[in-house]
């Protein structure tokens, strides 16, 4: 019963939380998701690679409206925890997520901005 707790905030620092997760991400978006665009359906699967220095790089491949991007989306940005498992995530071209950390292996996202309904489930690889 003890080690519950322990893990749970072994998991909840920049040294546990770096690594690679694969993620599918769901919802509505709109500005700055999709900037100049109208609140719209979005999808998308891929790979973020969280580093201990509190930075992150991100690749996928995502549908908006039923359209796939032509190009594998690569964005950058970084991280900070701010309480307990809760992280939050700023990606360099402006928009902000909040994670919470399920365990080690997973971590549950949503996007903060505002005009956007979008949440992305992620699992370590």
């Amino acid at each position: 019963p003890d080690e519950a707790p322990n893990m749970a905030r072994k998991a909840c620092d920049n040294t546990s939380f770096a690594g690679s997760y694969g993620f599918l991400a769901e919802g509505l978006a709109g500005a700055p998701t999709l900037p100049g665009s109208p609140f719209r359906p979005l999808a998308g699967v891929g790979v973020v690679n969280v580093s201990a220095d509190g930075t992150f790089t991100m690749t996928a491949e995502r549908s908006v409206d039923g359209v796939i991007d032509p190009a594998p989306l690569q964005l950058n940005g970084t991280y900070q925890f701010t309480s307990g498992c809760t992280v939050n995530l700023n990606f360099d071209v402006g928009f902000h997520f909040t994670a919470e950390l399920v365990n080690r292996y997973e971590a549950v996202f949503i996007e903060t901005d505002p005009g956007t309904a979008v949440i992305v489930k992620s699992k370590r690889i």
